[in-house]
């Protein structure tokens, strides 16, 4: 089995932030530690559910509401960005760059 905290801290080394990601992290999050950001993104690209394989079969497996499904489907199905992007804790990450490490 997988140390989750060991993957977690391995991507937290390599994510990037973006001015834009850390204003609306304070605007919305009210988080205002660069460090906390990076934690809470790194978890969402560990243990959060990716947004680009959420179906009508599976979206109450992964413990989603229909009302969350058509949102996140709605609101993200079309965008190009969809394979980078994780929904955790309510929240939506979207990452981008070559290798989706720049948030």
């Amino acid at each position: 089995m997988k140390n989750r905290s060991g993957v977690a801290d391995r991507l937290k080394k390599n994510i990037t932030l973006t001015a834009h990601a850390i204003q609306r992290a304070r605007e919305r999050f009210n988080i205002t530690s660069n460090d906390e950001l990076k934690s809470l993104a790194a978890n969402a690209k560990n243990k959060g559910i990716k947004i680009w394989i959420l179906d009508i079969d599976n979206y109450k497996k992964l413990g989603l509401t229909w009302d969350t499904y058509r949102y996140l489907k709605n609101k993200y199905a079309h965008n190009f960005s969809t394979q980078k992007s994780y929904y955790y804790k309510d929240k939506v990450f979207v990452f981008q760059g070559k290798n989706g490490q720049t948030l």
